[in-house]
């Protein structure tokens, strides 16, 4: 004879409260209704206006600042290879960071991401599209950088000798090249960078600096 279970109001409880606590750790928009329900009136009111303040695209759904990533990439070439680097980049790295939020799935889905992942994420981009760039316009720049960090690894901190750290000859550099943003903006991955901030704007600037060049080529680093 089988026994009947009777109905137990307290573990049903106990089972719809797991349930639902289960439901949620699902779903990310229960975790923004809990953040904005905890907020004053006034408090969310500032948050709304915050929140308009920010570019639309990757800045305003994740609260990502791209710029100053990319500046923060930039810097930290700048600081290990002893050069500066031009404004430009900067904005190219963002530009770039902007196109891949709106136009990849996989991309999007990375930076939307729980934590600090997506913001380490778009570190780990940025240095990749980095040493693309410096590849195309001062390879000789881009030989004196580690390996790893094509693939988004952190530089060490500090200046460092310009020595080849790319395959297995350190003294063999290629030429010093002046900067040329035109390497860049007519190469066919990188064209579309002609009509963002900084792009035709970088290639004016670097034809009058053509000019002005010093006899040195080194002295341009």
């Amino acid at each position: 004879m089988k026994r009947r279970m009777l109905w137990n109001p307290s573990r049903q409880g106990v089972a719809s409260r797991s349930g639902t606590a289960a439901c949620r750790r699902r779903n990310p928009s229960w975790r923004r209704r809990a953040f904005y329900s905890r907020m004053t009136t006034g408090t969310r009111r500032d948050w709304r206006r915050l929140h308009l303040t920010l570019r639309p695209g990757l800045e305003r759904d994740t609260q990502l600042m791209p710029w100053l990533i990319a500046d923060t990439v930039c810097g930290e070439v700048a600081r290990f290879l002893g050069v500066e680097i031009p404004a430009r980049y900067s904005d190219w790295l963002d530009a770039k960071a902007e196109r891949c939020y709106a136009g990849h799935d996989h991309f999007r889905k990375l930076m939307r991401g729980r934590g600090n992942a997506p913001r380490d994420w778009l570190y780990a981009f940025m240095r990749h599209w980095l040493a693309a760039l410096l590849d195309l316009e001062r390879p000789d720049l881009y030989q004196c950088l580690p390996e790893d960090f094509n693939l988004g690894h952190r530089l060490p901190p500090g200046q460092h000798p310009l020595i080849r750290r790319k395959g297995f000859v350190p003294t063999l550099l290629p030429k010093p090249r002046p900067w040329d943003a035109r390497r860049v903006l007519e190469h066919r991955r990188w064209v579309w960078l002609g009509s963002s901030p900084g792009g035709r704007e970088g290639a004016d600037v670097a034809e009058r600096s053509l000019r002005q060049l010093p006899t040195n080529p080194r002295a341009g680093m």
